[in-house]
């Protein structure tokens, strides 16, 4: 057994198909194959059972692959650790929710590259549980996160930016001409959401259930385009950060109330090797704090 031959082994348990497998690590089928058939032949045992919808773990290899993926993510922050320790240029994997992203994409991208040529900067975009759960796995180097309660300790977060969530409706809707919007108001409203995995979501439910109302649910997406244009043609109402809604002319945000503020934090576990292009982010929110414009 190598590391190698277990990398293999977690991609098809987690793609659960060889083909896919193989694709995303970008190897042929058939060494992928091989390599999964050498470890089966080494323990003497079977790892998958193959069905007609895909591969599956057994117990056996449900046992080998809970028992080595820390190793697996210890091995690949050692690896990234020295490659960069070796080389010239540096790789920043960072993780931002889509609205956030939405709000300071462009200037990580302009002023943080320009300043930094030599750090390759990898944006992954997904809901706040879903970056966490990564950046615990170690497939990302940090996040950039949105919080009403601090941290854990295993953690450290560098507050970064404050931001308010608001009603995002459409200016011909009665409620635009409103200043602030109880949860109350919008009982029986179709609404669009973001998918469960969004900070923001579950923010905006635990509103709605403290008022003792009850949201009325049309579609959950994870796409702001998605979203806009639903209230954008009078389908439905929403919710986003101020900073958001009235970018565009048909739309406006409209305070909540009580009113929601959330904290944004860059975010990196505690436990593992400081890289350099982690160092270079948090003195860049340091000192430039693209939120404020």
């Amino acid at each position: 057994m190598n590391i190698t031959q277990l990398k293999y082994f977690h991609a098809v348990a987690e793609y659960h198909t060889v083909s896919l497998a193989a694709q995303r690590l970008y190897i042929s089928q058939p060494s992928l194959s091989n390599a999964i058939r050498e470890l089966e032949k080494e323990f003497a045992l079977s790892l998958f059972y193959r069905r007609h919808n895909g591969m599956f773990l057994t117990p056996e290899g449900t046992k080998l692959y809970n028992s080595t993926k820390e190793l697996l993510t210890k091995y690949a922050e050692v690896e990234r650790v020295m490659l960069e320790l070796g080389g010239d240029t540096r790789r920043l994997r960072l993780g931002i929710p889509p609205m956030l992203s939405s709000i300071i994409f462009a200037d990580i991208y302009r002023e943080f590259a320009e300043k930094n040529g030599h750090t390759h900067l990898e944006i992954s975009e997904k809901g706040k549980y879903e970056l966490l759960s990564e950046l615990n796995d170690g497939l990302l180097d940090t996040v950039l996160l949105p919080h009403v309660k601090p941290f854990d300790i295993s953690y450290r977060a560098q507050k970064v930016g404050r931001l308010e969530v608001v009603c995002w409706v459409n200016k011909l809707d009665s409620l635009a001409e409103r200043e602030e919007i109880n949860a109350k108001m919008l009982e029986g409203k179709p609404l669009v959401l973001f998918a469960d995995t969004f900070f923001q979501t579950k923010t905006i439910r635990e509103w709605f259930s403290s008022a003792g109302a009850y949201p009325t649910v049309c579609v959950q997406t994870e796409q702001l385009s998605t979203a806009e244009s639903m209230i954008e043609s009078g389908q439905a109402i929403g919710f986003t950060f101020g900073k958001i809604a009235n970018k565009n002319r048909k739309l406006r945000g409209v305070s909540l109330f009580p009113r929601i503020f959330v904290d944004v934090s860059l975010v990196r576990s505690k436990d593992v090797f400081l890289l350099d292009g982690v160092k270079e982010l948090e003195k860049y929110f340091k000192n430039s704090n693209p939120f404020d414009k």
